[in-house]
């Protein structure tokens, strides 16, 4: 090795040492952060813990004396709750918070004592080996391994009271003891390229939502006949998928995506069994042709076919529809009949040259018609007094006092408005708005004498 050679080596060699210093330095100190949050933790009795946040490689022996500890977050996701109660199987959540260092965690065998544990995250804990003392948590109801490679895990199955799992980019092979879950609930698996039919799930009948998005290779969904009580399914980014009929006796189904299945299936399931479907999501799949299978579905009451082509004469049976996503493919004229839409989207379709039949919306609350450049007649706007958020953004709308007919409006963007030619007069129709989306800051001096200060959030490029 020559003398530069040597040189390089060196510096490596020290540099690679300073930074093992400083993580043994940064750990350390991060062990110190942890033991004194569990102390606190004890002090109050608390019943939530989150040490994900921390580069530590082994939780402190004292996390055992955490006796009421029912949530604890270890890794890259933090819980919160969805909808109202705090009901761990059925409304908490696990959220990315992608800054978080929590997959230097090597082990986790302290948890053993925790027998009051009801909900585990482990998401990004990518460096965990040993999961065996999964198994001795008795109450264990939420388990996120988001990102984890578990292999077989034969151990899951001793997890008996497990009600929601999440298998996000997780590593594993489709363990059979999916099967002796009888209290799963929940169960989300997305970015798998392994799993290509639905034989693990068995006969599992607390089944209630199965999240497989973007498993690319998953062609057989014949296995969901054996999941009776199913209320919500997202197939999305299923490229491999063509036979849908499967879930047409899914009978307890209440929302369904099939959303960006791009070259796959062209032909919908039939629907006449899913008397309780409210939600159907089929945006992007411009290969679906033939929609027969949705006509009496009568409970539906939101709808997505943005890039899909439904038929006029498919779309206008749907009148229970409340909330309606389309775009140029399909007949604007349509929607003048869904009398009791109360929120409609109509985005990014500069072909849209005239808006009027959204004159018989009385009821419509929301209204999405940004990017619409072709629009040259916005005042059927004036009638829609009900209206509480209008987002017409970088379209060709002009007339700001279309704005003051709608004195239920609280929710305006305006944001790439350049035809707006006085932006003062918008100053007296700011009353009771709670957001506003403007252009530049310009916009702020014009209206500086305006009640604007008083609304809570104001945005602009």
């Amino acid at each position: 090795m020559n003398r530069y050679g040597q040189l390089l080596h060196a510096l490596k060699s020290f540099w690679k040492g300073l930074r093992r210093r400083s993580e043994g330095s940064r750990s350390a100190n991060h062990e110190q952060i942890a033991r004194s949050r569990i102390a606190e933790a004890k002090a109050n009795n608390a019943v939530a813990l989150d040490l994900g946040d921390l580069e530590i490689e082994r939780l402190p022996r004292e996390i055992s004396t955490l006796h009421k500890l029912s949530i604890l977050a270890l890794g890259s996701h933090v819980h919160c709750f969805a909808g109202q109660g705090n009901d761990l199987a059925t409304n908490l959540r696990w959220q990315a918070r992608t800054e978080r260092p929590g997959r230097r965690l090597k082990n986790i065998s302290a948890l053993a004592a925790l027998e009051n544990l009801q909900a585990l995250s482990l998401a990004g804990c990518v460096n965990l080996s040993h999961f065996d003392v999964l198994q001795r948590l008795p109450k264990l109801r939420s388990l996120d391994l988001c990102g984890v490679q578990i292999g077989s895990a034969p151990w899951l199955a001793k997890i008996s009271c497990l009600e929601a799992l999440n298998l996000d980019c997780a590593k594993f092979d489709c363990p059979e003891s999916f099967n002796e879950l009888p209290h799963l609930k929940r169960l989300q698996i997305s970015n798998n390229d392994r799993l290509k039919d639905l034989s693990f799930l068995g006969s599992n009948s607390n089944l209630e939502w199965l999240n497989l998005w973007a498993c690319w290779e998953l062609s057989d969904v014949s296995h969901l006949r054996r999941v009776k009580n199913l209320r919500g399914l997202v197939l999305d980014q299923c490229h491999s998928l063509i036979d849908t009929t499967p879930v047409s006796e899914c009978t307890e189904l209440e929302r369904l995506s099939f959303c960006m299945c791009l070259r796959t299936f062209e032909r919908l399931p039939d629907f006449a069994e899913l008397h309780k479907l409210r939600q159907l999501n089929l945006y992007g799949c411009p290969a679906l042709k033939d929609f027969e299978g949705i006509r009496n579905t009568i409970s539906l009451n939101w709808l997505n076919i943005e890039m899909s082509q439904m038929p006029t004469s498919v779309l206008e049976r749907l009148t229970n529809l409340n909330s309606l996503f389309m775009d140029r493919r399909t007949e604007f004229e349509v929607v003048a009949e869904m009398t009791r839409l109360q929120e409609l989207s109509v985005h990014r379709s500069p072909e849209l040259g005239r808006i009027s039949p959204v004159k018989s919306l009385t009821e419509i609350r929301r209204l999405d018609l940004s990017g619409n450049t072709g629009v040259n007649d916005w005042s059927p706007l004036r009638e829609l007094t009900a209206l509480e958020s209008l987002d017409v953004s970088n379209s060709s709308f002009k007339d700001l006092s279309i704005v003051d007919a709608l004195r239920c409006l609280r929710r305006l963007n305006l944001q790439g408005c350049d035809s707006l030619e006085r932006v003062d007069l918008l100053a007296p129709m700011l009353t009771g708005l709670l957001e506003l989306g403007i252009t530049d800051q310009s916009w702020r001096r014009d209206l500086s004498d305006s009640p604007i200060a008083e609304i809570d959030s104001v945005f602009h490029w």
